[in-house]
């Protein structure tokens, strides 16, 4: 695996989160977690219109957008995702079990992956501590 590669990735889920924002935004925090027999992606992003973020799952409740193509949308980036999981197995790294991948408007982002074994957790709180360490309220 390539800097290069790991970089198109990025890329890609980038444009494919701003592709799904239908307002200003400032900050996107995206959390995805995977395993064999389960994976979930989700993001909040920051508003620039509102102090509250939002979650990208309220978005066809909240902006007429097309829940079809929503669904779509969602699916396509749940697959990006994963396929950068696969990158890090292919070449035999450690594969990572959760992800979080912070973008800016600005363009600038940051990656961080974590190893550790998340299959007997409560998925809520598991997306609790992930919010309060990430200061999403």
């Amino acid at each position: 695996m390539t800097t290069e590669q790991i970089d198109k990735c990025y890329e890609e889920i980038a444009q494919q989160i701003i592709e799904m924002i239908p307002e200003e935004w400032s900050t996107v925090k995206l959390y995805a977690e995977s395993w064999p027999g389960y994976s979930t992606v989700y993001f909040y992003y920051d508003p620039v219109s509102n102090t509250q973020p939002i979650l990208n799952l309220d978005i066809p409740d909240l902006f007429s957008v097309d829940p079809d193509d929503f669904i779509l949308q969602k699916r396509q980036l749940r697959r990006t995702v994963l396929n950068l999981q696969q990158m890090f197995s292919e070449q035999e790294m450690e594969t990572w079990t959760n992800f979080t991948f912070i973008l800016n408007h600005d363009g600038t982002f940051k990656a961080e992956y974590g190893y550790e074994d998340l299959t007997e957790l409560d998925p809520g709180e598991k997306r609790e501590a992930w919010k309060a360490k990430y200061r999403i309220e």
